[in-house]
Formats: structure tokens, sequence, C-alpha cells
């Protein structure tokens, strides 16, 4: 029922305002009613359009005063005006159009402007000579650069073999240059001048004669697969006692590392023109190279170092768990520390086994 009921009213105001809207007609009709009149809209003045001689004198009067601006400028620049504030600069270039007007410039962030020819920044090049002309000597030298690589390893396989000699003449010149004593390696010495030298450490291969130990006794007395394979162990074997009776060096730093070469070593030693690595020289971070089979130790398996104590002036240890490093016989690992080395004392380092030798004055 209440449905029905704000139907029916809402029908009931509907046709009431529908009659109030026709007799509000009636009444205007009757002039019962008047109507204001709407406001008339205002004209717009028309703007003179600019003529082609009015342009023209705006661009040269805007020409005038760059010009003047231009002029101010260097005169402030030159100490004849007074100086102005820091800031950004005015492009004064002058418009040689006259046909459109000069194009506005685009804003630039606040910085360092980019130099350009022709404008009134400072050049960079006298700074940058300044700054570079005594670097002559950092300058790639003419001769270098005329040579192919194959003469430029040539050179340097010359030095490094001149390094190897006791006077380190690595000069042009061969004159001696001083090498500083953490800085010199192991040198190659021969039994004779071994003898001869005077306070100097020396490691001196051995021979298994001394020890009564014969090679082919040994080799009889170990089982192989076959005769073949027997004759080519006494061979290695052989060549291997001939090397280490041929091992002699010349201790000349504090710090000595012992070890073998690696088969990446040789490579790049054979490669660069020095042949076979000799015998107890330096190479890479190795002092003293025992050199012989491949593998039988570590690069860096052992040290000796020159470090006084109450014990003894030198010290031995061990650098590897891997490697087979003795002392007298009784073998030594990294975790024992090191141990006095004293005058022949009997030392093993991989498959070479040398005494250590103190020279003395006479």
């Amino acid at each position: 029922m209440y449905g029905e009921e704000a139907t029916k009213q809402a029908q009931k105001e509907g046709e009431e305002a529908a009659a109030a809207y026709e007799q509000e007609k009636k009444d205007i009709a009757a002039g019962k009613i008047v109507v204001p009149p709407k406001p008339e809209k205002k004209a717009k003045p028309n703007k003179e359009k600019k003529t082609a001689d009015d342009k023209k004198a705006v661009r040269e009067q805007k020409k005038k005063e760059r010009v003047s601006a231009a002029a101010a400028a260097k005169k402030a620049e030159e100490g004849n005006a007074p100086q102005k504030k820091p800031g950004r600069k005015r492009n004064v270039e002058a418009t040689t159009t006259d046909d459109a007007a000069a194009p506005a410039q685009k804003k630039r962030k606040p910085g360092r402007q980019p130099s350009q020819v022709g404008d009134n920044n400072e050049s960079l090049l006298p700074i940058l000579s300044k700054g570079v002309y005594r670097a002559w000597s950092l300058a790639p030298r003419e001769d270098y650069q005329k040579k192919t690589d194959a003469e430029l390893m040539e050179t340097a396989v010359s030095r490094i073999e001149a390094v190897r000699k006791a006077n380190y003449a690595v000069t042009e010149q061969n004159q001696p240059a001083s090498v500083d004593d953490m800085l010199r390696s192991c040198l190659p010495q021969s039994s004779a001048s071994a003898i001869r030298e005077k306070g100097a450490a020396l490691l001196l291969g051995l021979s298994s004669n001394m020890f009564g130990w014969d090679l082919e006794t040994f080799v009889s007395s170990r089982v192989f697969d076959s005769a073949e394979q027997q004759k080519n162990a006494l061979a290695a074997l052989t060549s291997e006692v001939a090397a280490n009776e041929r091992f002699c060096t010349l201790l000349q730093g504090p710090l000595c590392i012992i070890g073998n070469a690696s088969p990446t070593t040789r490579r790049a030693h054979k490669a660069l023109g020095l042949g076979l690595i000799p015998i107890g020289s330096s190479v890479g971070e190795i002092d003293c190279h025992i050199g012989g089979i491949l593998l039988s130790c570590s690069e860096m398996a052992a040290t000796i170092r020159f470090a006084p104590t109450t014990a003894g002036d030198f010290q031995f240890a061990a650098l590897s768990d891997e490697d087979t490093v003795t002392l007298n016989g009784k073998r030594i690992t990294p975790g024992m520390g090191s141990f006095p080395l004293l005058n022949e004392d009997v030392c093993t380092v991989g498959a070479r086994v040398f005494v250590f030798l103190i020279a003395q004055d006479k």
C-alpha cells in the first residue's frame, strides 16, 4: 500500500509542476511577467598586424643589443670594465638571416659550458701541453716500435740470460747493474768453481755411490711386468742420478725457494727461445729449479732462509705436505716449522739429494 501511495504522490507533483509551467508561459504571453534581457557581448578590439618593416626593426634592435652586450663582455675581460658577478654567459652570436626571427636558445643546466672553436672560452690545448710535455720518457722507444715480436723476444732472451751471470750485466753497455739482495736468485755452479767460492752457501748434489747404493742391484730387486719396463726404469734412474751429480747451486739471496718447474712453465720457457731450464737456476717463483723427472715435486716444495739464530744462520723448512722433503734422513712437513740447517747437512727435495755446504774463508 505504501508503494501505491508514493507513486500517486509523485504523479500528482508532476502534474502540478506541468500545470505551473503552462501557467507561467501564458502569463509571459499576456505581459504579466517581464523577462530580463540578456547582456550584450563586448566586441574584441582589433589587433593591428605587424608589418614586415616592424618585424625588421625589432630584429635590428635585438641585434644591436647583442652586439653591445658582446662588446661590454670583452671590455670586462680586458679589465676596462667593472667585473660582473659570475653566471651563465649569454649567446652573443649575431643573427644573419632577415627572413625569420632568431630561434630561441635552449636552456642549459648550470655547470661548465663545452669549449667551442671560435668562442670566448680558453682553449684546452695549452693546458694539456703543459701537463704532458714532461712525460717524454713514457713514450715507447722507436727502436722497439720497429722490431717484430720475434726480434723483441730475442732481445728479452739475451737479457734474461745475462741475469744468470754472476755480474748481472743486463745493460747494453754490459756494465754490471746493481740488484737488490732480495732479488738475487740461485746461480748454477760447476764443481770446480764451487770449491773456489769463499763464504758462500752451496747446494751440492750427491752421488749414489757415496751411500753404497747401486742402481742395477736396486732395479733387480723390484718386480716389473716385462723386461722392457725394467729396462726403461733403469734408464730413467741412471739419467736422474747423473743429473743429481751435476746439481750444484750457489745461494745469493736471503731466501731460496726450491722446487721443480711444472710442464707449463717449461713450455713457456722453451717458447721464449731459452731452451731447457738449467738445473739449479731460477724460473718464475722458483729460486732453485731441481730439474729432472717432471712432477717429482711441486714448484714450491721447500725453502732455505738466512735467519741467524743461536742454533744456526740458515733455516730449512718444507712448504707442502704432498712433497717428500727430508733433513738428514728424517722427513719434515710444514707443520713442524723450520729446522736449523748446518754445514754438511744432507737434504732431499723431491728426487734431488744434496748436501748443504758453507764455504770457509782460508
